[in-house]
């Protein structure tokens, strides 16, 4: 026999398991391995994962590989670098040298089994997430010693019982509104909500409606979570009942075709219990959209209980953990992803305004859904995916802020212990706004509003007022301090007070200044209670400044505010605001113009001006001590006149249109 040809060096193959390579020249082509055991192995081991269920054998993997060639297959997104070191990028796994070497590049068993784990379906087939900390992970794993070896790693379901259990399901009779009609409505929507609160793709959702009318026709049945959606966005959309008519509202089968949005909400709350049983994603997109409604029909107790559910159901399809059945695609995921943080921002908001505590805590609830994506595969999203009122890296963008607004409410509002508070921290607070506000995508700054185009603009202004209400948030406990405490104030201390007023007074002038473009433009809504709301907290703050620095353009920023009240619709919050406000105004003196009558308090200055009648004797109620947040600073050495603060934007003192009250023009300071 011939001696083999040998050749320099070693084979890949001997040198990774250190034996003597001796290659010899074949007859015939013979298959050559260019893996060791152990990658064989891995890589077994990470496709039973991605395919579970699957058997891989030499047939199965030739039907995957030709599934990736012709485009048919839909695989799940998996995020490796959960699964690489800290201090491990992902090209280093190119190192040959690096294979089976510990701390290179490693597997965590918890992390791969986990997000499969703790999913179950139930009776309906939808899988739903379940923590570590139940017992039904437990159990599942114990009645796994009596079962058959399974490669699934989802819980097992009961072999008796059923979660849910099922039931005889009866054929829902709805009725639906004019077609021209709910297309009205829904473009309202569309126009002035949805670009704030992204819960469908525009185009999926307008094709939808489509089909249910279509369906409708052909005697055809939608879901019920679908019609709640549809009823909610038609509440958002039609206008309130008059006050005046006494008319019983029509019932669900009425032939009359006009109905009021009190009609829409009705319809809505007699649907929510079977909502809440499908608890799928259509139910969460009704319920949140329910509560924007109800928020703005002044039923803000109602709203945070219906967002509530919406966020409970999210949680239990796994939203929070960027859960998605492995049949579902990458555009569903990219969906659910934006529901998701959008949930967040309502709950927040609607939390917020009502004075009641988020369901969604970063640092207790293990959030691990990515902000949402700006392309979906290799394809940036295309407009009609987005919406066309919603500019692209919107909602990442305004996300970042509601971070930094749960901040600012944890740090200054719900857990601060104690009455001192650092200077330095709020100094922080602001510098983090104002690098957020630095740091926004170029089509979104205020500079580029001319350019943008006019179905973007509501969407822009929307985002910066949500900027400038935040600064007011932080700062408007000083203001007040400084209102109903002035006499009581250590002069070290009211230099620190004064700065931070400065900063409200000025975001609520710039906010004014925002609601004047709105009001040219026709972006104004009424629809949702935060434009509303935020021209009160504006007028609020004009009222304390008046108090505090006596001048009357304080009076003219307040009554600038009501003029834009009046311009909205007269609906919902706006209406509360355009009918109670002035009285407030007339009160203080400020008001520029008679008020109707209406039930006076004990006490109504005359002619006289606030300051000059109750200022000095001001009696403070429980109510304003408990707003005042007993603040006070305790490192008054960062409240000199010459302190160089970052954190304070120097356009806050050059904007042409605010000009300083004399108290505080003369104060000396340097800024950036």
């Amino acid at each position: 026999m011939a001696e083999p040809l040998r050749f320099p060096g070693p084979c890949r193959y001997c040198a990774r398991t250190g034996a003597v390579c001796t290659t010899a020249t074949p007859r015939r082509k013979r298959p050559f391995y260019h893996v060791t055991e152990e990658e064989y192995q891995l890589s077994m081991s990470i496709l039973s994962r991605v395919f579970h269920g699957q058997q891989l054998n030499l047939e199965s993997l030739r039907n995957i590989s030709k599934a990736i060639k012709d485009g048919s297959l839909v695989l799940p997104t998996l995020n490796a670098d959960s699964y690489i070191e800290p201090h491990q990028s992902p090209e280093d796994d190119d190192d040959d040298s690096s294979a089976g070497t510990p701390g290179k590049w490693s597997v965590d068993g918890d992390n791969l089994h986990e997000p499969l784990g703790s999913m179950m379906k139930d009776s309906k087939n939808v899988l739903r997430y379940v923590g570590a900390q139940s017992d039904i992970p437990f159990n599942g794993a114990v009645a796994n010693f009596c079962r058959p070896p399974q490669k699934s790693d989802i819980i097992p379901p009961a072999r008796v019982g059923k979660y849910p259990p099922m039931e005889e399901s009866r054929e829902e009779i709805f009725w639906l509104p004019p077609k021209d009609e709910c297309f009205h409505y829904v473009q309202r929507y569309r126009e002035q909500v949805h670009c704030m609160y992204w819960l469908y793709p525009e185009a999926k959702l307008l094709q939808r409606i489509e089909n249910t009318y279509a369906w409708n026709e052909r005697g055809q049945q939608p879901s019920t979570s679908w019609i709640c959606s549809l009823y909610a966005m038609c509440a958002i959309g039609a206008s309130p009942r008059d006050p005046f008519d006494k008319s019983p509202s029509p019932g669900p089968h009425s032939h009359k075709n006009t109905r009021t949005s009190e009609d829409y909400i009705a319809l809505v709350k007699q649907l929510k219990s079977k909502v809440e049983d499908n608890a799928d994603i259509d139910s969460i997109r009704a319920l949140a959209i329910a509560a924007i409604a109800l928020e703005n029909a002044l039923s803000r107790v109602t709203a945070y209980l219906y967002i509530g559910t919406a966020v409970q159901i999210a949680w239990s399809l796994g939203l929070h953990r960027d859960q998605l059945p492995m049949s579902g695609s990458e555009e569903e995921r990219e969906e659910n992803r934006r529901i998701w943080w959008t949930l967040t921002t309502l709950d927040l908001e609607i939390g917020m305004r009502g004075g009641s505590p988020t369901l969604i805590d970063d640092r207790y609830l293990k959030i691990t859904t990515s902000s949402p994506l700006e392309r979906i595969g290799h394809e940036p999203v295309k407009p009609e995916f987005l919406g066309l009122f919603t500019p692209t890296k919107w909602l990442t963008t305004f996300t970042e802020l509601g971070g930094l607004k749960r901040n600012v409410i944890r740090e200054i509002y719900t857990e601060r212990e104690s009455k001192l508070i650092s200077f330095s921290t709020v100094s922080d607070l602001l510098l983090r706004l104002r690098k957020w506000h630095s740091k926004l995508p170029v089509h979104l700054r205020l500079d580029s509003w001319n350019a943008a185009p006019d179905f973007h603009r509501r969407a822009i202004t929307v985002l910066h007022l949500h900027y400038w209400s935040t600064k007011i948030l932080l700062t408007r406990p000083f203001l007040l301090n400084l209102v109903l405490k002035r006499a009581d104030l250590a002069p070290s201390s009211k230099i620190g007070y004064e700065k931070m007023a400065m900063v409200s007074i000025d975001a609520a002038r710039r906010s004014v200044e925002l609601f004047q473009r709105m009001k040219e433009d026709g972006t104004l809504s009424a629809l949702t209670t935060f434009d509303s709301t935020t021209v009160l907290r504006c007028i609020t703050i004009f009222m304390c400044a008046f108090g505090y620095y006596q001048t009357p353009d304080f009076k003219k920023d307040a009554n600038d505010c009501i003029t834009i009240a009046r311009h909205m619709e007269q609906i919902g919050f706006a209406k509360m605001i355009v009918e109670e406000t002035p009285i407030h105004l007339h009160n203080l003196g400020m008001s520029y113009e008679p008020v109707p009558d209406y039930p006076q308090e004990s006490y109504i200055p005359g002619e006289q001006t606030f300051a000059d009648t109750m200022w000095h004797n001001l009696q403070l109620t429980s109510l304003q001590n408990q707003q005042s947040l007993r603040l006070d600073f305790d490192d008054n050495g960062a409240l000199e006149s010459n302190e160089y603060l970052l954190a304070f934007d120097p356009e806050e003192y050059t904007n042409p249109v605010f000009q300083r009250p004399q108290q505080y023009s003369n104060f000396n300071q340097h800024w950036q």
